[in-house]
């Protein structure tokens, strides 16, 4: 899809590309790419609630399944981003609508959207900088 869409168009499930979240930078010598973001509820007038996909299965990530992505979103497009060795950061993230715009990319079924709140409702919502020095990152 990868269609512009507004946070207001949200629903619970989405998987998001911010557009200045999801740039190419270097940190401590490697090429770091953005993550994508799983929209989850909005949150006033300047951020929501999200989560985030990683490749990477360290740090407590947990693995997540493929039947926890769509393949295809309900008007029969495929959706750009599936289960790829997707693992969900456990981490409720505050995410800024200056990260965008967005895009559109994918969609988590039912039992994925569960097991993302299974995994990080409980926990206090914090901003990317401080959950990366709260992981000694």
């Amino acid at each position: 899809m990868g269609n512009s869409i507004q946070i207001e168009e949200c629903k619970s499930g989405y998987i998001l590309k911010g557009e200045k979240n999801h740039k190419v930078i270097l940190r401590n010598g490697k090429w770091i790419k953005g993550h994508f973001i799983i929209f989850i509820e909005a949150k006033g007038n300047e951020d929501f609630v999200g989560a985030m996909i990683t490749s990477s299965g360290k740090f407590g990530n947990k693995h997540m399944d493929k039947s926890h992505f769509k393949r295809k979103f309900d008007n029969g497009e495929f959706c750009k981003v599936v289960y790829k060795r997707s693992n969900l950061v456990i981490a409720k993230l505050n995410k800024y609508l200056s990260m965008g715009p967005f895009t559109l990319e994918g969609e988590l079924t039912d039992s994925g959207l569960e097991f993302v709140k299974q995994h990080i409702m409980q926990l206090e919502m914090m901003n990317w900088e401080d959950f990366l020095i709260s992981q000694n990152h």
